[in-house]
């Protein structure tokens, strides 16, 4: 999470490596899902972002911060392809 935190350049590659081993690691971990989903959107891949806040949503429907980014994700992958 404090690679995250620091929100820019390679600090996000490494934040998205951690969660990404998070994910193998933990599987079942929603938590896992959020981070890397974060990491995608900082890093503009919407797309793949959505898909892993949704999966992280699918096993915590209630996690208001999955949903929060979930949106957000959504959203700037909508406003992303508008500029096309």
């Amino acid at each position: 999470m404090a690679y995250l935190a620091q929100g820019r350049g390679s600090f996000l590659h490494f934040a998205l490596y951690d969660a990404e081993d998070c994910i193998k690691l933990r599987p079942d971990w929603p938590e896992a899902y959020y981070r890397d989903g974060v990491a995608l959107s900082l890093l503009k891949d919407f797309d793949k972002a959505v898909e892993k806040l949704l999966l992280g949503l699918k096993l915590d429907p209630g996690n208001k911060d999955l949903r929060v980014a979930f949106k957000k994700a959504v959203e700037a992958k909508m406003n992303s392809s508008l500029r096309v």
